[in-house]
């Protein structure tokens, strides 16, 4: 049980650190992009 809990926190630990920083970089930079960095 201990090393599912490991696991969990570790996957846990790359997605918050490294996964969901590019995609909201990535976001952030095609939606700039997309509207053509226009300010309503």
């Amino acid at each position: 049980m201990e090393s599912l809990q490991q696991t969990i926190e570790w996957i846990n630990s790359v997605l918050s650190d490294y996964v969901l920083t590019v995609l909201l970089i990535g976001c952030g930079v095609f939606f700039s992009i997309r509207t053509r960095f226009e300010v309503s």
